[in-house]
């Protein structure tokens, strides 16, 4: 992975994964950039770094923080921090530098990511799911509640890609766990995110909150009961039950979160709806599945959010 002093990683996406991960490796002494599309905020983050205060412990670092995708598109492994409706952008910006060489790992919500990265054709691509908990204070400060841990998955190319990104990860204090059942990770992640989401941001609500909330808490069971019925006729074996405790499980631990898409709503930013919620829907659609509470959910956050 070179020697530290070139970027061996780049880090594509200033928010709150994208911030805490680059901040993390940095800190271990990985050669890392982050790829900002904005030069106002770019210039920003280089000058104060990244600030990460782990709730009791405050700490910061100072990764190269550029606008310039060549620099990222050079790097042996490639981290895709952004919103999932920019990933074709970010897909485009590297391809005009080639990124053939570099192992590329989607670290996202919602479903369409990988296929949307297929065109880069780079040595291996890799799905990730990570539960760390982290918010963005202000630019350039992390709030995180807990180290986390990610699930990897090889989507295609080099099957020894994800050791190699288990091992850098594992230098950051990030522990990582290779998943077999690509589909089935991504899916999992996907209902969590259906379940909580959405219902966080339309009552304006905690994480902990929808646990108890008593509109948001049964319409939880339905979405779950709705996309379990979807994975299954995917051929993803799933029960509600289970899915309904990863959920609670989820909410329980992450209880004073504000979700990204009840974050998203109140600054009055385009959410994630369509590759999260939208995903269920579509993939209902083609197995002749009736999805209306998802339906509902997403038809209230576009009348929430610019689309």
């Amino acid at each position: 992975m070179g020697n530290g002093l070139h970027h061996d990683m780049a880090v594509i996406g200033p928010g709150a994964v994208g911030s805490l991960v680059a901040a993390r490796l940095c800190r271990a002494g990985v050669g890392v950039c982050l790829l900002d599309h904005r030069r106002d905020r770019a210039e920003h983050l280089a000058k104060t770094g990244i600030t990460v205060d782990e709730g009791g412990s405050c700490w910061t670092a100072m990764p190269l923080v550029t606008c310039d995708p060549s620099l990222a598109a050079r790097a042996a492994v490639i981290v895709v921090c952004v919103k999932a409706f920019d990933t074709g952008n970010v897909c485009h910006a590297l391809m005009s530098h080639g990124s053939s060489s570099s192992i590329v790992l989607t670290l996202q919500n919602g479903l369409g990511n990988i296929e949307q990265l297929q065109p880069l054709k780079a040595k291996a691509l890799v799905a990730g799911v990570t539960d760390m908990g982290s918010r963005m204070d202000t630019v350039g400060h992390v709030r995180c509640s807990g180290a986390g841990r990610c699930k990897l998955a090889l989507a295609s190319g080099d099957p020894q890609a994800v050791a190699q990104i288990t091992r850098i990860f594992a230098k950051a204090g990030m522990a990582c766990q290779e998943e077999a059942d690509l589909q089935a990770m991504l899916w999992k992640k996907l209902i969590v995110n259906a379940a909580i989401n959405p219902l966080t941001a339309l009552f304006r609500i905690t994480n902990g909150e929808l646990l108890t909330h008593p509109e948001a808490a049964p319409l939880t069971r339905q979405i779950v009961s709705e996309a379990v019925t979807v994975a299954n006729a995917i051929g993803i074996g799933f029960s509600d039950a289970t899915l309904q405790q990863v959920v609670d499980s989820v909410c329980a631990g992450t209880a004073l979160n504000r979700s990204s898409m009840l974050r998203d709503i109140e600054c009055g930013r385009r959410t994630e709806i369509a590759s999260i919620t939208g995903a269920i829907i579509d993939a209902a659609e083609h197995a002749g599945i009736e999805t209306p509470v998802n339906r509902q959910m997403r038809r209230a956050i576009l009348e929430q959010s610019p689309s």
